[in-house]
């Protein structure tokens, strides 16, 4: 079984190493990687894959959105190409001087932690990632 997972919530937004505007960075992955549409629970996701190898299926791609995003890609090529160009102008852009590498958990500001990235934080509690 190929398995091809989308963003899921393992809380390794804490500890995972953000160069460039950090804070900025860190905001946007931590509320990708808990928002309940665009990412999905490790458990959930580990359930989700070893159902799918005894069941035999080729191929599992999940949260719902990566399959959507997936579908979209190739049905309207261009469409989708104008959507991540659009995407890429909201991402951080580069730094003005060199930042260096700092850990999610020192690159905290008003945005992360908050009520939005509850899951995250929680799945970061249950997988010790604090």
């Amino acid at each position: 079984t190929t398995v091809y997972p989308g963003l899921m919530r393992t809380g390794s937004h804490i500890n995972a190493l953000f160069k460039g505007k950090q804070k900025r960075e860190y905001a946007w992955f931590s509320l990708g990687a808990a928002a309940p549409f665009l990412s999905i629970d490790s458990t959930t996701a580990a359930e989700k894959i070893v159902r799918a190898a005894r069941r035999g299926k080729a191929h599992l791609m999940y949260p719902l959105i990566a399959r959507t995003v997936d579908i979209k890609k190739t049905l309207c090529p261009n469409l989708f190409a104008l959507a991540l160009t659009v995407v890429n102008r909201l991402l951080p852009g580069p730094p003005h001087k060199d930042t260096g590498l700092r850990r999610g958990r020192d690159s905290q500001s008003w945005i992360s932690p908050s009520p939005l990235t509850a899951l995250g934080d929680r799945a970061a509690r249950r997988n010790n990632e604090l």
